[in-house]
């Protein structure tokens, strides 16, 4: 009886230590407002995938996941930042790329050379948080 209670420690002690490693070393959402500060106009789309961790939605993949958030909440997912770089004239699809975070949307419009000319933070969610994600939120990390 002994060893069987010895060997359940020893296997739980184990099982809190990977999960608490797990989620201290879980990669962190890139796409908040402070990303969103590094972004400057006239970047390469290149440096903006550096600082965003990666490539970005077309606008058509944006806008379904948008409307599919939508359809389950029956609300508006997101609230337009009033700081925000406005573009001068209008784009095409081509030239819009989103990423999607926890908590944020980062919209940014390239130029045909591939700069960005404008760039828009929406604060909400769209995407759905994990268990690690939903952990951190609980314990506010």
């Amino acid at each position: 009886m002994k060893r069987k209670l010895k060997w359940l420690a020893i296997v739980l002690a184990v099982s809190v230590l990977g999960f608490g490693t797990a989620l201290l070393l879980w990669p962190r959402d890139r796409i908040t407002a402070e990303s969103y500060k590094k972004i400057r106009i006239g970047m390469k789309v290149a440096e903006v995938e550096e600082i965003l961790g990666g490539a970005a939605m077309d606008l058509g993949d944006a806008l379904a996941l948008y409307t599919s958030v939508v359809a389950k909440s029956g609300k508006e997912p997101l609230e337009l930042d009033s700081s925000q770089h406005n573009p001068d004239h209008e784009f095409t699809n081509d030239d819009v790329k989103i990423w999607v975070g926890r908590e944020a949307v980062i919209t940014t419009m390239f130029d045909r050379k591939g700069h960005v000319t404008a760039k828009i933070l929406q604060r909400g969610r769209l995407a759905e948080p994990n268990l690690i994600d939903r952990l951190r939120d609980w314990l506010g990390w």
